[in-house]
């Protein structure tokens, strides 16, 4: 099973926690608990994983929730990926910047 392009659309497209996915910005060791949504696919039994999240910060592979105190100042790209119990796959990615504090 792949990715059908209503779903990839539609997690481009998707919210972060109120914030478009084009970026985020926060401070270096300032909370964050951002949940990721991903339209297209069942709310429920989606596995989460992420790349070039910021030091600190960690994924619930359960809810999608990013959370923690990012470390240290600079920007990266986040990518996030949802697969369903169908093997159904959705990605997101979005700019994080972490300025000094």
């Amino acid at each position: 099973p792949g990715t059908g392009t209503p779903v990839t659309q539609a997690v481009t497209a998707s919210l972060v926690r109120g914030h478009h996915a084009r970026g985020r910005r926060t401070r270096v060791g300032v909370a964050v608990r951002v949940r990721v949504r991903v339209p297209g696919l069942p709310a429920r039994g989606l596995i989460y994983t992420a790349t070039g999240l910021p030091r600190g910060l960690r994924i619930n592979r359960g809810t999608g929730q990013i959370s923690g105190r990012p470390q240290a100042a600079g920007a990266t790209t986040v990518r996030v990926r949802a697969i369903d119990g169908r093997g159904r796959v959705a990605t997101v990615a979005f700019r994080w910047t972490i300025r000094a504090a």
